[in-house]
């Protein structure tokens, strides 16, 4: 994951539209201390009254890419889209840049950064472009932060979107992974797709696994609240050494499958299944429990 795209500037040439966002690189050696902003922001569109009298879009914004090993501050890394010239549906807002982090150990609070739309000026404004994507990669911990977009691909499949590859094809392994605000968006590109975390925090997300198969395999929690995963997704949850359940069917727009689910292991693995809440879990699922012996002709179900 490694952006290095120039935001493109804003739309329509019968004004002054707002200057595409630009390229910021910082590898460094030791410490990144941010305690002012690193902006690649897009320019605002303007409004200049003439014989067109249509304002200018925003340019979208374009990419900061860091590498260092101790990132701290009190600032934050910003790729936002300009904002409309004005509110009459002429040129509209540009889309949100890219940013991706690579350190090894970090005291800066992630949440601030942000690659988001522009602001909209006005209520009529139809061209509305999308927020962009950030991400943050502990490679000391292997800590996964997403904020945005993010796309598994497991393949070498073509993508548009920011995407991270499996080094042995389809598993993903993190210590954790945790999505920051609710626009997050994680695209499954590839047949399966397999992510293991000792701790696996997706809320208010959404997973776009869509004729596709993804499986959370996590050690020690999995929270998935508010989460929605689009239709004909086809889901496995596994708490590793203790159970797995594999929906056969695909699922269609549930929500929350993390908080109907619970395994425990105490004298034995359970799994419970709470359908009356999502009733599409009410489908044949292949069940596996790890780590139970029984004596000669005794039986545990």
């Amino acid at each position: 994951l490694e952006p290095m795209q120039l935001g493109s500037g804003g739309g329509n040439s019968n004004s002054k539209v707002g200057y595409g966002g630009g390229l910021i690189i910082l590898n460094i050696s030791a410490d990144l201390i941010v305690n002012g902003n690193i902006f690649a922001n897009g320019g605002n569109g303007i409004n200049i009254s003439g014989a067109f009298n249509r304002a200018g879009g925003g340019g979208a914004g374009g990419s900061i890419y860091v590498v260092t090993n101790n990132l701290s501050g009190s600032g934050f890394f910003q790729t936002k889209g300009g904002t409309n010239g004005d509110g009459d549906g002429d040129g509209g807002i540009g889309g949100g840049g890219r940013i991706a982090v690579y350190y090894n150990s970090t005291s800066m609070s992630l949440a601030p950064s942000n690659a988001t739309r522009g602001d909209i000026v006005g209520s009529t404004t139809t061209e509305r472009e999308a927020d962009g994507t950030m991400t943050f990669i502990d490679m000391d911990n292997y800590i996964l932060t997403i904020q945005n977009v993010i796309e598994f691909n497991a393949s070498d499949i073509s993508s548009a979107w920011p995407n991270i590859k499996s080094a042995d094809g389809s598993a993903f392994n993190f210590t954790n992974i945790t999505t920051l605000n609710k626009s997050a968006v994680i695209r499954i590109s590839s047949p399966l797709v397999i992510l293991n975390a000792s701790n696996i925090n997706i809320t208010n997300a959404t997973i776009n696994a869509t004729n596709r198969r993804i499986d959370f395999r996590y050690v020690n929690s999995f929270n998935d609240t508010g989460t929605s995963y689009t239709p004909n997704s086809s889901i496995s949850i596994e708490k590793m050494n203790v159970a797995r359940i594999e929906w056969i069917n695909n699922l269609s727009n549930v929500v929350s499958v993390g908080d109907n689910i619970n395994f425990t292991n105490t004298t034995y693995p359970v799994i419970f299944v709470n359908a009356s809440s999502e009733s599409d879990l009410n489908s044949s699922a292949n069940i596996t429990f790890f780590g139970v012996y029984t004596t000669p002709n005794t039986s545990i179900l």
